[in-house]
């Protein structure tokens, strides 16, 4: 794979994938349109020197090994449709799409294509993940708690209908650890009222309790107790600090992991078994809110 890699973004793009690529090793170019950005970002300044700034209408694709594509899902939708020749690898943010349906026509646009791809689901990279996937491989009792910040009002991180929500924007990341951990749908019983979602599993003797909610004071929480250990991890965020202006995204080091594994092709057919599991439980979830 060439390490010529390509940044569509201007928010996490840029203040999480450019750093992260960039420690990586990729040679990164990204749009001109976003220098200016970068160079009132006190932590990414730095950087300026070190990428190649493009015009869109002036792209070659298939000159970069790996396009990131850290857009809403309804923008990332349009991309990954419209870059039909492209033979390198995506780099997707999660949701792939704003709807079931429209993240199940992506997959198969891109199990068509046999595209390369991979999707940022940043939680497997933590410690805290790590070792919950260490405990649970029998019997378990696992609590999660994320009282997740609030977004601006007019974001589409808020709106369902685009992909956002307590579910689709940050209870994705859950819902791949569900996948994960092989739960199927018909084992959850499902708890919603306003802003606060509760998932519970008790099948056999793996019982997994989640909650999900938003708080102007956020907070992560996991407690796990199985035959191989007990574990318990906390912080601000799944990923430690909550991200400020001017200092280093939290999620930097995952995102580095992610993008210096991906550099090789992976295996699609494995991504697209655990993408449509995870995408049969948001449906299953949404339609039950």
């Amino acid at each position: 794979m060439s390490k010529q890699l390509l940044i569509l973004g201007g928010g996490f793009g840029l203040y999480g994938y450019l750093p992260a690529a960039i420690e990586a090793n990729w040679r990164v170019s990204t749009l001109e349109r976003y220098e200016n950005f970068i160079n009132n970002r006190i932590e990414l300044v730095d950087f300026v020197n070190q990428i190649t700034f493009l015009r869109e209408e002036s792209l070659d694709l298939n000159s970069f090994g790996g396009i990131v594509v850290a857009r809403n899902p309804t923008e990332q939708f349009k991309f990954v449709l419209e870059s039909s020749n492209y033979n390198g690898h995506y780099f997707l943010e999660k949701p792939i799409g704003n709807t079931k349906e429209t993240s199940l026509e992506l997959l198969n646009i891109l199990h068509a294509r046999a595209s390369s791809f991979s999707i940022a689901y940043l939680f497997r990279y933590q410690d805290w993940y790590k070792e919950v996937f260490s405990a649970a491989r029998d019997n378990y009792n696992m609590l999660i708690n994320w009282k997740i910040p609030h977004t601006k009002k007019n974001s589409w991180k808020n709106d369902p209908t685009l992909g956002g929500g307590v579910l689709s924007y940050y209870g994705i990341h859950l819902l791949a650890l569900i996948a994960e951990l092989r739960i199927e749908p018909e084992n959850l019983q499902l708890f919603y009222k306003s802003d606060i979602l509760r998932i519970e599993s008790n099948k056999s003797s793996k019982l997994l309790q989640i909650e999900l909610s938003t708080s102007s004071t956020p907070a992560f929480e996991i407690s796990l107790s199985s035959p191989g250990g007990s574990f318990h991890w906390s912080g601000a965020s799944p990923f430690g600090p909550i991200p400020i202006a001017g200092i280093p995204d939290p999620r930097i080091p995952g995102l580095t992991q992610y993008l210096s594994e991906s550099r090789e092709r992976k295996d699609s057919i494995k991504i697209l078994i655990l993408e449509r599991r995870i995408q049969e439980l948001r449906d299953t979830i949404s339609r039950f809110l």
